[in-house]
């Protein structure tokens, strides 16, 4: 029917935009909303948090069904070739599938890179971007074996076919197409998330606190990330810096720590 259908993951609710431009709120309680997909005009939404829900909300009236209830951070998904939903699951580090009707849910892969997306190539195998490694996987939905399509860099975020062209989305609002044979090509250039923070210390060096990245820029020099949030030693999404001297930074947290 030509709608687009809407996580908003900050106001907790499922939107829906129509052909003719008006807009309205599907369904305001979904905590967390992240995951969305459309299956023979049935709408699948998930809530990105430990304990999650996935649900089917109705097309008119934003009511919804638990398909699945306390998922571990379940993120984008799609239903396969079988008419079963495929999904991450984040806080497990696997890939899962359940039924559409519901009932208990199978592991279809384990120990992955912390993957975030899960879609189907043509030949019904899963293409999943891993946010932890920065992978983007080929896996067997039969077996759980895999291969690497393209080793790119963490916070990968999510992927997407149009007809036999596949492209994955960084956190950092870098777009990249994939060509086989691990190579690879940017289609959108990255940017900043959100530089909250700045400082420059007495050698010239500018470094920036850009909540789930931080970079330093040397004078005269390039961008380089010197950590991110998947890393096991970074303090936290980051918003304010200061140079302390001698190399050091005092660095401000979203959790309210220094």
């Amino acid at each position: 029917a030509g709608n687009l259908y809407c996580t908003e993951i900050t106001s907790n609710r499922l939107s829906v935009l129509h052909p003719d431009g008006t807009a309205r709120v599907l369904n305001g309680d979904v905590p967390i909303a992240n995951p969305v997909t459309v299956h023979q005009d049935r709408v699948i939404a998930g809530e990105l948090r430990m304990g999650g829900n996935i649900r089917e909300f109705d097309r008119n009236t934003g009511e919804s069904r638990v398909i699945l209830a306390d998922v571990p951070m379940p993120n984008a998904f799609e239903v396969g070739p079988d008419g079963k939903l495929y999904f991450p699951v984040q806080g497990a580090n696997e890939i899962w599938r359940v039924s559409l009707d519901g009932g208990p849910a199978e592991v279809v892969a384990k120990d992955l890179g912390i993957p975030d997306s899960v879609k189907f190539d043509a030949q019904g195998f899963i293409i999943s971007t891993q946010v932890g490694s920065g992978q983007v996987l080929r896996i067997d939905p039969r077996n759980g074996s895999r291969e690497v399509l393209a080793n790119l860099s963490p916070g990968l975020d999510n992927c997407v076919f149009i007809g036999e062209r596949l492209f994955v989305s960084h956190i950092t609002g870098a777009i990249f197409e994939l060509f086989g044979g691990g190579k690879w090509k940017p289609f959108i250039e990255a940017g900043f998330q959100w530089p909250m923070g700045l400082c420059v210390d007495d050698a010239g060096t500018v470094t920036i606190a850009d909540g789930m990245f931080a970079y330093a820029i040397a004078k005269g020099g390039q961008r380089e990330q010197i950590g991110n949030l998947f890393m096991g030693n970074y303090p936290g999404f980051l918003r304010g810096l200061a140079s302390c001297g001698g190399g050091q930074l005092l660095a401000s947290t979203a959790n309210g720590t220094v």
